[in-house]
C-alpha cells in the first residue's frame, strides 16, 4: 500500500481509512481472548457483586456468557406462541378440506396436493401425520361408499353392520356408479404425492391395526376389582374378542394395494410383532407367521381322522361322550369367532372383493400362514412347491371360515360372470372417469381384470378357476354352492361344445388345465352334494363330450377325493 502510495501523484485525495479485513469478520472468526487482547471486544457491563472477592468480569468471559444465553434463546426457549400459524388451525383447515372441500370445489388431485402442501409450509404440520388424515378421509369416503351401495341395492343383504361386507356386496356397491369416485380419485393422488418413496403408508397402516387391536384387549381384559365374575363357556371363547378391526380398514388397505400405493407383505411383520406380545393372554404364533390359522387347520384335520376312525364304533358310555361332543362344538364355534377377525383374511377376502389377481391373493395368505417356509420357496425359486402351498393355505381358510369358503365362491362367480353371457357392462373406471363425477363412476382398479373375458380360450379359463375350485372341492365346502356347480358345468358344456366344432370331425383334445379341472373339481364335486339327478345330467352333458379313454381316467382319478372315507367328514 505505501508503494502504491509513493507512485501516486501527490495531488490525488488520499485514500479512506478502511481496514483490509472488515471488523465483523475478524470477530467472527478469531477466539476471544485473541479478540480481548487487541481489544476488539465491547468492555463487560459491571454488575453488582454478592461476594466483594469475586474478581471482575472480562470481556471475554461476558462476551461466552452472551453467546450462551443467545444459544439457549435461539433453539430451547419459545418465545412467544405464533397466532397466525397455529398448528390445530393448521389441522383443522386441512381437515376441512379434505372432507369438504375436495368435495365441493371438484378439485383434481395436482390442486389438492397444491393447497395441502401449502397449508403445510404455512402451519408447519408434519408431513407424516397429514399422511395419516388423509388416509382416515379415504377409509371414510369408502365406507360411505360401501353404504351407500347396501341402501341402494342391498335392502335385504343380513344386518351386521361391516362385519357381513362380502366380496359380492363390496363389488356392487364400487364396482358400479359411486357418485364420490371423483374425491376418492383426488384423495389417491393426493396420497400418492404425500406418501413419496411409498414407504410411509405400510407403517402408518400397521399402528392403525395396531391401535384395534389394543383397544380389543383392554376391553376384553376382566375388571380388576374383586367382584363375581360369571363363569366362562370356555378359554377359547374367553380369547375371542367380540370385535378387532372394522371391516373399512381392510377395504382401505385393499384399495390401496390394488393401485400400487402398498405392498400388503409389508404388513405382517407388524402383525407378527402384535401377536406376539400376549396381550390379554393372546397365542403366540411360531417364528414368521402372522395368524395361527395353519395350527388350528392341522388340529382339525388330526381330530377328523380321530372322529372318521370311530365310525361305526359303539360306545356303552354315551353319555360321557355326548358331553365331549358339546364342548368340541363350543371350541369349533369360538375358533370361527376368533378367525373371523383375523387380519390376514381379512385382508385377503377384501383383496378378492377389490379385484385383484388371485396368485397375488393367495401368496400374501400364504405369507401370512407359514412365512418361513414362503420365504425359502420364493427365494429357491420352486414354482410347484410354492403353487402347493398356496392351495393348502387356501384350504385351510375355506375350512375353517365359512366367509372365506363364501367369498371364494363369490369370487368364481364374478370371474365367469361375462363369459357364461350374464354380465353387464362395466362401469367406467377410476382412472378413466372424464364426467367430473356428475353421474359417478367404478372406483375400483381397472389395471386388474375382474371377470374372464367372453372370448377367452378354454385353457386360460381353466387355468384361472383351477386353484380356487381345488380348494373348495378339498374344503368340502362346495356342498353349500350348488347353483355355481351348476354355472360352471354350463360353461365348460358351451366351450367343449365350441371345440368340438372346430375340430372339424377330429377327436376332440382338450388341454391338459382343463383335465386338472375335470380330475380335481368337476366330478369330485359331484360327491358332496345330496343325491341329485339333475346334477348328475348336467355333469355327464360335459364329461360325453370327452373321448372314452378320458372319461375312465376321470372315473378312476374320483376315488381317491371322492369315493374314499374322508369324504364323510362334512
Amino acid at each position: 500500500q505505501s508503494n502504491q502510495m509513493d507512485t501516486t501523484d501527490d495531488s490525488s485525495p488520499p485514500p479512506n481509512n478502511l481496514p483490509l479485513i472488515p471488523t465483523s469478520l475478524l470477530q467472527t472468526s478469531l477466539e476471544l481472548q485473541l479478540l480481548e487482547q487487541v481489544g476488539m471486544l465491547p468492555k463487560a457491563i459491571p454488575l453488582k457483586k454478592k461476594n466483594p472477592n469475586q474478581p471482575d468480569k472480562t470481556p471475554a468471559s461476558d462476551a461466552v456468557r452472551r453467546l450462551r444465553k443467545l444459544n439457549t434463546d435461539l433453539y430451547y426457549r419459545q418465545n412467544k406462541f405464533n397466532l397466525l400459524a397455529e398448528e390445530s388451525e393448521g389441522y383443522a383447515k386441512l381437515l376441512n378440506y379434505l372432507i369438504v372441500g375436495i368435495r365441493d370445489g371438484g378439485v383434481t388431485a395436482p390442486g389438492a396436493v397444491r393447497h395441502v402442501t401449502e397449508l403445510i409450509g404455512a402451519f408447519d404440520l408434519d408431513p407424516n401425520r397429514v399422511l395419516d388424515l388423509s388416509l382416515d378421509v379415504l377409509e371414510c369416503s369408502l365406507r360411505d361408499a360401501v353404504r351407500s351401495g347396501e341402501a341402494r341395492s342391498f335392502a335385504d343383504v343380513r344386518k351386521g353392520g361391516e362385519d357381513e361386507w362380502g366380496l359380492s356386496h363390496l363389488r356392487s356397491s364400487l364396482g358400479g356408479r359411486v357418485a364420490s369416485a371423483p374425491v376418492i380419485g383426488t384423495l389417491l393422488g393426493l396420497i400418492r404425492e404425500l406418501d413419496g418413496n411409498g414407504s410411509a403408508i405400510v407403517h402408518l397402516l400397521a399402528f392403525k391395526y395396531r391401535h384395534y387391536y389394543s383397544i380389543s384387549i383392554s376391553s376384553a381384559a376382566p375388571p380388576s376389582g374383586g367382584g363375581k365374575t360369571e363363569p366362562k363357556k370356555s378359554d377359547e371363547a374367553a380369547k375371542a374378542p367380540s370385535r378387532v378391526y372394522p371391516g373399512s380398514l381392510y377395504l382401505v388397505t385393499a384399495f390401496l394395494c390394488s393401485h400400487g400405493l402398498l405392498d400388503v407383505h409389508g404388513l405382517l411383520p407388524h402383525f407378527t410383532a402384535i401377536y406376539s406380545t400376549k396381550l390379554g393372554g393372546a397365542e403366540e404364533p411360531s417364528a414368521l407367521t402372522a395368524t395361527t390359522l395353519l395350527k388350528h387347520y392341522t388340529a382339525f384335520c388330526e381330530e377328523t381322522v380321530k372322529r372318521l376312525k370311530k365310525l361305526g364304533s359303539i360306545s356303552l358310555n354315551s353319555k360321557k361322550d355326548d358331553k365331549k361332543e358339546v364342548v368340541k362344538d363350543e371350541s369349533r364355534e369360538s375358533l370361527g369367532a376368533s378367525l373371523k377377525f383375523d387380519p390376514v383374511l381379512g385382508i385377503f377376502r377384501a383383496l378378492l372383493a377389490v379385484g385383484t389377481d388371485w396368485n397375488a391373493c393367495a401368496a400374501f395368505l400364504t405369507h401370512g400362514v407359514d412365512g418361513g417356509n414362503f420365504a425359502s420357496l420364493v427365494k429357491g425359486g420352486d414354482a410347484d412347491g410354492l403353487s402347493s402351498a398356496m392351495d393348502l393355505a387356501v384350504c385351510a381358510a375355506c375350512t375353517l371360515s365359512e366367509d372365506v369358503a363364501g367369498d371364494v365362491c363369490a369370487w368364481v362367480s364374478s370371474s365367469i360372470s361375462e363369459v357364461c353371457g350374464g354380465a353387464q357392462p362395466p362401469a367406467k373406471s377410476l382412472s378413466g372417469a372424464r364426467d367430473g363425477g356428475k353421474r359417478g363412476s367404478s372406483v375400483l382398479s381397472s389395471s386388474e381384470p375382474l371377470v374372464i373375458p367372453r372370448e377367452a380360450a378354454l385353457a386360460d379359463v381353466s387355468i384361472t378357476l383351477a386353484p380356487p375350485l381345488r380348494a373348495l372341492v378339498q374344503s368340502g365346502k362346495m356342498q353349500k354352492a350348488q347353483s355355481l356347480y351348476l354355472k360352471i358345468c354350463k360353461l365348460y358344456k358351451s366351450k367343449l361344445h365350441s371345440l368340438a366344432g372346430d375340430s372339424k370331425g377330429e377327436s376332440l383334445k382338450v388341454d391338459v388345465n382343463t383335465l386338472e379341472v375335470f380330475g380335481s373339481f368337476l366330478v369330485p364335486a359331484l360327491s358332496l352334494f345330496q343325491s341329485n339327478e339333475g346334477l348328475a345330467k348336467e355333469v355327464w352333458a360335459v364329461i360325453s363330450q370327452l373321448p372314452y379313454t378320458v372319461r375312465y381316467k376321470l372315473y378312476s382319478e374320483w376315488r381317491h377325493p371322492g369315493l374314499e372315507k374322508g369324504t364323510l367328514r362334512m
